[in-house]
């Protein structure tokens, strides 16, 4: 007679065929309802929807992206770095300790200035630009901006091939996109995908929060960093700068009109000009939310609710408080915190600035300086 071991092992051996029998026919049955992939003719649509003159976007989202490089490879660089720092061995003794880096950048001025990420610089005692068909060149740090991640830096030149600048607020999800840069010192590697998403926010480090990314799943490795994503047309629309290690096709850009901004205060001022306030977008049902949270009473109004108040900045001289809404900076529309981030970068050193705010229910006016 078999033993109680034997049967169980039977019994659970003829549960298991059983359950590969059942999920085989679902498969099957599953198969014959789903059509067979198409071919790339049947795929084929109107290009000039999405700016493309001459190539139709095909299976896959490939599209002849030889063009795109033509035009905007010679501007992109690449950068490398030496950092210095002293470190000291067991018995306290001091000795140098060097370490290299290796980043993309781009040529947005003829006279050799150079958009890239702060991250690729940072720390950096020397600074080396590489552009194609060009010798090395040092590099001076323009200036930085940890907060965007963003650094400006220049060369001794003056006839330098500058890339195309495009608008990345009229970005739609699925347009194709090309990546530039030298991943892992391969240099001018060429990259392509579509925009994944918008207004993706990431946390950079510790210090560092960056909001309104594009997200892409062009291959974006190390050495990408401060490079340029294009759109088909060969316009810069965003600066490379982060990816989801843990993930593939997972990449990440800032926008290029919020990275033109802030090169133009790098360049003019060595620093980028700022209100001082955390904001968030004033939604109806972000102020129903706070309402009840808060008891406060605050307005079902279209604007930027100050959540904080950085001290010693133009907002603190003008009396900003948490809570407070501003609805128009300078007599335009504040409808959004990309308003009011958008308007403000506008401003110049110095500039006067007129606030409307509401405060609770009552509309008050407030003034600073920029500086």
């Amino acid at each position: 007679m078999p033993s109680k071991i034997t049967r169980t092992r039977t019994w659970g051996y003829v549960i298991i065929s059983l359950a590969i029998l059942l999920f085989g026919l679902f498969c099957y049955r599953l198969g014959r309802q789903i059509p067979g992939p198409q071919r790339a003719s049947d795929l084929s649509f109107n290009t000039a929807q999405i700016g493309l003159e001459t190539e139709p976007v095909t299976l896959g989202g490939v599209f002849d992206a030889t063009k795109v490089v033509e035009k905007v490879g010679p501007s992109v660089a690449q950068i490398n770095t030496l950092t210095e720092r002293v470190i000291y061995d067991y018995f306290r003794r001091p000795y140098l300790s060097e370490s290299q880096g290796l980043g993309s950048g781009v040529v947005i001025a003829a006279n050799g200035y150079i958009l890239t990420n702060n991250h690729v610089i940072a720390n950096a005692s020397t600074i080396e630009v590489v552009l194609p068909g060009r010798q090395p060149a040092r590099a001076r740090l323009v200036g930085a901006d940890p907060q965007t991640d963003l650094a400006v830096i220049q060369i001794d030149a003056s006839d330098l091939p500058v890339a195309e600048i495009g608008d990345s607020r009229r970005l739609k999800v699925g347009q194709p996109v090309v990546a530039i840069g030298n991943p892992y010192g391969f240099d001018n590697t060429v990259t392509t995908g579509v925009i994944s998403a918008l207004n993706r926010s990431l946390a950079l480090n510790q210090n560092t929060w960056l909001e309104g990314l594009l997200q892409t799943d062009a291959s974006i490795n190390p050495g990408n960093s401060g490079g340029p994503l294009l759109d088909a047309e060969g316009r810069v629309i965003g600066i490379n700068t982060a990816i989801i290690e843990q993930a593939q096709g997972i990449g990440f850009a800032i926008p290029i009109h919020l990275a033109i901004q802030v090169a133009d205060h790098l360049i003019k001022y060595g620093k980028v000009l700022r209100l001082g306030v955390f904001v968030e977008t004033l939604t109806p049902e972000l102020a129903k939310q706070l309402r009840e949270v808060t008891r406060q009473n605050i307005p079902e109004v279209a604007g930027a609710l100050i959540i904080g108040v950085q001290p010693n900045t133009p907002a603190a001289t003008a009396g900003l408080r948490p809570g407070d809404v501003i609805v128009e900076l300078n007599g335009r529309k504040v409808a959004s915190r990309d308003d009011l981030i958008t308007l403000t970068g506008e401003i110049q050193y110095r500039d006067r600035i007129t606030l409307k705010v509401y405060r609770g229910s009552r509309q008050i006016q407030l003034q600073t300086i920029m500086q």
